[in-house]
């Protein structure tokens, strides 16, 4: 645990990466593709995507054949908090030890 920073004791870390990344994506993004940013199984990455979708911080839209991902207001509220609490972790770990 002395190697963890704050973010990884207090919460999951790949729910929030996936959180991150439709956040931060380009235009439209799949879960096939979120799941190889986030280094995650399509079927694992599907599942956190399915319970962000039931907590109201995505929705899905689909068009043809696959379901694009869009966070909610919400969702981005939340991944906004988030990345504010990884930047307080990062200037902790870059304070000399006592």
């Amino acid at each position: 645990m002395e190697n963890k920073g704050i973010f990884e004791v207090f919460f999951r870390v790949k729910p929030f990466t996936i959180l991150n990344i439709v956040r931060n994506s380009q235009g439209e993004i799949h879960a096939a593709k979120v799941a190889k940013q986030a280094g995650c199984t399509y079927s694992h990455t599907r599942k956190i995507l399915l319970f962000l979708g039931k907590k109201r911080l995505l929705t899905f839209d689909k068009r043809n054949k696959k379901h694009t991902i869009n966070l909610t207001e919400k969702g981005n509220q939340v991944a906004e908090h988030i990345g504010k609490i990884i930047e307080i972790d990062k200037s902790i770990s870059r304070m000399p030890k006592m």
